[in-house]
């Protein structure tokens, strides 16, 4: 549920809930599915938080992430990581940034989500240069 409304909350809103969604994550740890949607949670934050420019808060989402680990069956969530660590460099004005999100884009569309991959490469057209 959060996941869905989370565009349409405000800053405070959005930190104190997911640091709730995050404090709670070890209790989830065993349960593979809702370690997943944590996991999920903390990176649509992280990706709401680039969006709106504030990337002390999108790290914090990051490194969450990178704190709960990712399995190695967990392909999609690693992958966003990935394209989302490259978005915040690219904020920061990296060029390394760019290059990591269209390497995500690049390993998406080796595996057949060719769809996908052109919305993400799309989307790395639409950031233009800073």
């Amino acid at each position: 549920m959060f996941s869905v409304c989370q565009h349409y909350l405000d800053d405070n809103m959005l930190d104190y809930y997911g640091t709730e969604i995050f404090d709670k994550s070890s209790y989830y740890k065993n349960v593979h599915q809702n370690q997943q949607m944590v996991i999920r949670t903390m990176l649509n934050l992280a990706d709401t938080w680039l969006n709106r420019k504030k990337l002390e808060k999108a790290l914090v989402c990051l490194n969450r992430v990178k704190t709960i680990g990712i399995p190695i069956e967990f392909f999609e969530e690693a992958i966003t990581l990935r394209y989302l660590e490259g978005h915040y460099l690219h904020l920061l004005e990296d060029p390394k940034g760019k290059l990591m999100m269209q390497d995500c884009a690049k390993d998406i569309e080796k595996y057949g989500y060719t769809q996908a991959a052109q919305e993400l490469y799309e989307e790395i057209y639409d950031l233009g240069e800073l």
